[in-house]
């Protein structure tokens, strides 16, 4: 039994597919935040490491997206032979500036928590809270500039997100 979370427990539904198809998921693919500022949000995300690139949809909004970095690791990876494993793509989409932006909460592992909090400041995040060492990793969350909750982590093991000092 782990000790930093020694009541865990896996909660199963009963089986939603009748059909037994047998589906699987084998990979995240697509995360989407949106913003009233598609340079600012690039401008942010791109401090703490990520790359993008342009794009419309037909006449529709313009938006960025681009791998959440091709080498980074896939935790839902089920890796099929001869297929290479998929990236996780990181898409913002600009909305009009009267259209309300629901709050997100995404989570990455960096290199460096510290390096990161202090990048993502210095391009207009606001530290939610500070870096902290915990049983599981160093980590900080700041907020992007559409206020989306952004949790850095350095060590990928434990929990992705949970309670931080204060």
């Amino acid at each position: 039994m782990n000790e930093i979370e020694p009541k865990r427990q896996w909660l199963f539904a009963e089986q939603l597919d009748a059909k037994n198809r047998n589906l699987t998921v084998r990979a995240l693919s697509l995360i989407m935040l949106r913003t009233h500022d598609l340079d600012r949000s690039r401008r942010f995300y791109e401090a703490i490491g990520l790359r993008f690139f342009l794009s419309r949809y037909g006449n529709g909004p313009s938006y960025i997206h681009g791998p959440v970095p091709p080498d980074a690791p896939v935790i839902l990876n089920l890796k099929t032979d001869g297929i290479p494993p998929p990236n996780t793509c990181l898409e913002i989409q600009e909305v009009k500036r009267d259209q309300p932006i629901a709050p997100q909460q995404i989570g990455f592992f960096v290199g460096s928590v510290d390096a990161a909090a202090d990048a993502a400041i210095e391009a207009g995040g606001v530290l939610l809270t500070p870096a902290a060492d915990w049983p599981y990793g160093r980590r900080a969350a700041v907020a992007d500039p559409d206020g989306h909750r952004v949790e850095l982590s350095e060590h990928p093991s434990g929990r992705l997100t949970g309670d931080y000092p204060k």
